[in-house]
C-alpha cells in the first residue's frame, strides 16, 4: 500500500518493518573544508540509493546553502554506500500517481538538474 502523502517531506518506505526499524539519518550531508563542499547521499532505509521526494528536497537545500557561501568554490557529490551511487528516479512516485505529487517530485527531479548545471561551483 502507498503511504499517503504529507504537508511536508514524507519519507517512503519499502515496508512498514523498515519504517520502524530505520534509523533517523538524513539522507543527504554536506561538510566542507578548504573551500570544498562534500555532499553525500546516504538512504539508508532506500537499498538503492533513490532520489526520493525527501532527497531531492534536502538535496536542493543542502546545494543552495553551499552556492550561497562565498567560501565554497566546489562540490564533490559522492555516496556512503559503496557499490551504488544511486538508483536514478524512485520509481514508485509513478505508479498510479497522485497527479499533484507527481507533478511536484518531475519538478524537484528538473530543478535538482537545474541547480547543478547552473551553479558557480566547479562540480565532481
Amino acid at each position: 500500500a502507498r503511504p499517503a502523502a504529507s504537508a511536508g517531506a514524507a519519507r517512503r518506505y519499502l515496508s512498514s518493518a523498515a519504517a520502524a526499524t530505520a534509523p533517523e539519518l538524513e539522507p543527504v550531508t554536506v561538510t566542507k573544508e578548504d573551500g570544498v563542499a562534500t555532499l553525500v547521499l546516504n538512504n539508508s532505509y532506500n537499498v538503492a540509493n533513490v532520489f526520493t521526494m525527501e532527497t531531492i528536497d534536502m538535496f536542493r537545500s543542502k546545494w543552495a546553502e553551499a552556492e550561497a557561501d562565498p567560501e565554497v568554490t566546489a562540490m564533490v557529490i559522492t555516496a556512503e554506500k559503496t557499490g551504488i551511487f544511486s538508483g536514478g528516479l524512485d520509481l514508485k512516485e509513478f505508479h498510479q500517481p497522485d497527479v499533484e505529487r507527481l507533478k511536484r517530485y518531475w519538478g524537484g527531479v528538473q530543478g535538482l538538474m537545474t541547480d547543478v548545471f547552473e551553479s558557480r561551483l566547479y562540480t565532481v
